[in-house]
């Protein structure tokens, strides 16, 4: 059987949770991942981009590669993650989303006019002003109904439920025949992670999903959010839940978000789009 190979496309876009205290305004910017795994002939895309420019660079970039895309795979609800399917639908009509039940449940929730409207006000032009313009979560194949797994070949992709990251219902893929994790929003490199709608248990929850990868020892992690050229290494799953335990560790001694935000900024100083700290430590500690 042919085997695999992957790659992966990188796009900055400005943050989501911009205006942070002064001193982190040149870095309110966030990278993101889309992970193409391949057999030689056919192809699956794991995550798509939010933007509009972004995801005409993604789909340019599948086209390049010259292999029929068979499926996309979703990680989780978030826009920025599966706003593009409707572009590359448009070009590879026969390919199968998927996604878990939650996940589904979750992009219903995130193509709501509400969010939508919050999504189109940071960036203009760039994402559909109605729910009718993007791609139906309705038409997902559930993956809960074929024993969390599908294929590329006789190549098997293995589901992980992973509860609450920065949101609900989160997954990672496991590519045994790659030794590789594609890990959506559970890792991190080198950007902070969104902690804005988190609490004590579900960043514990989200440790205990980062302890899951671990425990398959991969060769390789893509996360979901990263810096260009970030590279692959295993250790990004370790560091973000180094974050997770320092966010917890000052928590309780600390005594303002303000004091917690420069607490946690200090033993991570050179991690990009501070923002998505800023709203966990507001969420915690409410003036």
């Amino acid at each position: 059987m042919p085997n695999l190979d992957y790659s992966v496309l990188v796009t900055t876009r400005q943050s989501a949770t911009r205006g942070v205290p002064a001193g982190k305004e040149d870095v309110q910017w966030v990278g993101s991942s889309s992970t193409l795994i391949h057999d030689g002939h056919d192809a699956i895309l794991v995550d798509t981009f939010l933007g509009k420019d972004d995801n005409a660079r993604l789909l340019a970039w599948v086209q390049q590669a010259g292999y029929d895309l068979k499926a996309i795979y979703i990680t989780h609800g978030h826009g920025d993650h599966w706003f593009g399917v409707s572009m590359l639908l448009e070009h590879y009509p026969h390919a199968i989303v998927y996604a878990t039940r939650g996940t589904i449940a979750c992009m219903k929730e995130n193509n709501a006019q509400s969010w939508l409207d919050r999504w189109h006000a940071g960036f203009p032009g760039q994402v559909a002003r109605n729910a009718r313009d993007l791609f139906d979560p309705s038409a997902v194949r559930c993956v809960d109904d074929q024993g969390h797994r599908f294929q590329l070949g006789s190549h098997e992709f293995v589901v992980h439920e992973a509860g609450f990251t920065d949101t609900h219902s989160t997954t990672f893929v496991h590519v045994p025949s790659l030794d590789l994790v594609v890990a959506g929003d559970i890792v991190y490199n080198g950007v902070f992670p969104y902690l804005g709608a988190t609490t004590t248990d579900t960043r514990r929850e989200w440790q205990r999903a980062l302890d899951a990868i671990a425990a398959l020892q991969p060769r390789n992690v893509v996360p979901g959010h990263t810096v260009p050229d970030g590279g692959h290494h295993p250790r990004h799953v370790h560091e973000t839940k180094q974050i997770l335990a320092d966010f917890d560790a000052h928590v309780d001694h600390t005594s303002s978000a303000l004091e917690l935000y420069h607490q946690v900024l200090a033993l991570h100083p050179t991690r990009v789009n501070p923002g998505s700290l800023w709203v966990g430590c507001i969420a915690t500690k409410p003036e």
